[in-house]
């Protein structure tokens, strides 16, 4: 189960992040949790904590281990978290409301964030460093 989300969380998430302003159901985490209070979310089953290095180091994405090294070097150097707890359940938190879709606040940093309104474009933009050839660097 865990495996096969995290295919569908990077195949989509990329493939929207790289089309700015595409709506999408993103992927939910809570930005100003703690650690302590990921690692007790994690025991829910409507949580679950993903690292970059899954994330790049999904087989979908088609990375050599050297080319997902560098790409999650870049993607901390650039900001992105080491890793997300996000939501898991059957809706994604704050999805139509004003405060996401008209004042941006699902990449603020405060609350309720999405994966790939806060962390796509540096999430793409590293892993077309590595591979800029790769079929989500293509230009539209």
């Amino acid at each position: 189960m865990k495996k096969s989300l995290i295919a569908a969380i990077v195949a989509a998430g990329l493939m929207v992040a790289a089309i700015p302003g595409s709506a999408f159901a993103h992927e939910c985490f809570n930005a100003s949790r703690s650690a302590r209070g990921n690692a007790g979310a994690s025991n829910s089953q409507a949580w679950l904590t993903v690292s970059i290095e899954e994330f790049y180091g999904d087989p979908e994405l088609g990375l050599t281990q050297a080319q997902a090294a560098q790409a999650v070097q870049l993607a901390l150097e650039s900001g992105v978290p080491h890793t997300f707890t996000i939501f898991i359940g059957n809706h994604t938190i704050g999805e139509g409301t004003p405060a996401f879709s008209q004042f941006g606040k699902g990449a603020d940093g405060q609350g309720i964030d999405h994966v790939f309104d806060a962390y796509g474009q540096q999430l793409v933009t590293a892993l077309c460093t590595v591979v800029p050839a790769h079929p989500f660097c293509a230009a539209p």
